[in-house]
């Protein structure tokens, strides 16, 4: 018989309900093991980008329709589903997908209709908002400011997100390649309301859209970078927030709002070239500085955070000269009066009236700054410092190394003074009053 009069192969066509279909893609799943287990994997949210082959792309055609018209899931408008910071298209336009990633996890037609069911009905969901912390670790969880826990990176929630995490953390940051693995988290438990809003035909929310889940992700997101902030100065140390993620609490609601994919990465304007050491954080010294700073008034907060920024800054760079630079911006912001004349002079007596302590003390912590505030002007006028010995007085000599780190140390200490006072003083009325 001629080839042109072999009659065409037979195409079976797929069931016509959405229980059957389900049925017959998940057999043909079954049948490629591959498929399966890519899914397993990495939740190809688009399952265009599977390996189907046989009879699948056959049997996904026409999915949606039968998504739209079942009695169970049918005639609900257009639905976007909330995660922590936005939403995304979920029904009827990206249904079919997450339904087909549902199907691959579960393996099994009545779990993924159950799951599509009280996705469905969900309105509203919590869950814990993750900021992992390089530069610091803590032995147990505690509450280190309101609606914050401090926390071993093991007590960190199960994820997707903390799995890719661990296994890339050192790849993505190369900044930290001589780092230690991270060893602590902020958590934070959110509530999103709602999770699941309707989509108006004018691209407005119909009833309570996802504004206020917006909000409440920029309150946390901020209050993590306060929290990291302030205890740099406990140490000092170099708290570093470099990913976030936020993970729901019920993993099917994870999964329906495509949340495994979710981390965001954190810029850094200097990132540290070398590893500096972990401090190790206790709940008696670490929730309490983050309370006295979390109160204070909005301008005290914004002069401490300069001092803050200054201090992590000056931590982070590699020069000696660089790091005087970074110091005395922290220190002539939190100790300058707005006038010029005898800057040095006026930094350093001041730091050592306010940090206080014996005769000998307070001269040691003036002789240093005197110094560095030398090494500094160097810097800033010539580009470049002298790497010699430093002499502080007749008894002590530092290299410029050892001088930088003393100074990042006493300027942590004043930073935790103003914070501890709640306000910056009236440095002229300072400067003439008594003071143990």
């Amino acid at each position: 018989m001629p080839d042109s009069q072999i009659p065409a192969p037979e195409i079976q066509l797929p069931n016509a309900t959405l229980d059957a279909r389900l049925e017959e893609i998940l057999d043909e799943l079954n049948d490629q093991v591959v498929c399966l287990s890519l899914a397993d994997v990495i939740l190809v949210p688009r399952p265009d980008f599977f390996p189907f082959a046989g009879r699948i792309p056959l049997l996904i055609k026409g999915l949606d329709e039968l998504l739209v018209s079942d009695a169970r899931f049918g005639d609900r408008g257009r639905l976007m589903v909330c995660s922590d910071n936005g939403s995304m298209s979920f029904y009827p336009a990206s249904v079919r997908n997450v339904v087909l990633n549902q199907l691959a996890r579960s393996r099994s037609v009545q779990s993924t209709t159950e799951w599509l069911s009280k996705v469905l009905k969900t309105e509203r969901a919590t869950g814990c908002t993750v900021s992992i912390l390089y530069g610091v670790s803590v032995e147990d969880e505690f509450e280190v400011a309101p609606g914050v826990r401090l926390a071993p990176l093991e007590k960190v929630p199960n994820s997707r997100q903390l799995e890719r995490f661990l296994h890339s953390a050192l790849m993505d940051h190369k900044s930290f390649e001589s780092w230690n693995p991270p060893k602590a988290a902020l958590l934070t438990n959110r509530t999103i309301d709602p999770f699941i809003w309707t989509l108006g035909v004018d691209g407005n929310p119909i009833g309570p859209g996802p504004a206020n889940n917006r909000k409440d992700y920029l309150r946390v997101d901020q209050l993590h970078e306060d929290v990291a902030r302030v205890l740099t100065i406990l140490g000092p140390s170099l708290p570093l927030i470099v990913e976030s993620w936020f993970v729901f609490d019920d993993p099917d609601l994870q999964v329906a709002s495509s949340n495994d994919w979710s981390r965001s990465w954190k810029a850094l304007e200097i990132a540290p070239l070398t590893y500096i050491g972990e401090k190790v954080l206790i709940s008696s010294e670490a929730a309490p500085i983050c309370a006295a700073y979390l109160d204070l008034e909005l301008d005290v907060q914004l002069r401490v955070n300069v001092g803050l920024n200054r201090l992590r800054q000056a931590q982070s760079r590699r020069s000696a000269g660089d790091k005087a630079v970074e110091v005395f911006i922290a220190l002539e912001a939190l100790l300058g009066d707005g006038e010029n004349n005898e800057l040095s002079h006026k930094i350093s007596v001041r730091a050592a009236r306010l940090l206080g302590g014996t005769a000998s003390q307070r001269l040691a912590t003036f002789s240093l700054l005197k110094k560095f505030y030398g090494v500094r002007s160097k810097m800033v006028h010539s580009g470049r410092i002298e790497e010699k010995q430093q002499r502080i007085n007749s008894d002590t000599t530092l290299t410029v190394e050892d001088l930088a780190t003393r100074c990042i140390g006493i300027a942590a200490q004043v930073v935790r003074a103003i914070v501890v006072l709640g306000h910056v003083p009236d440095w002229k009325k300072f400067d003439l009053t008594d003071h143990p």
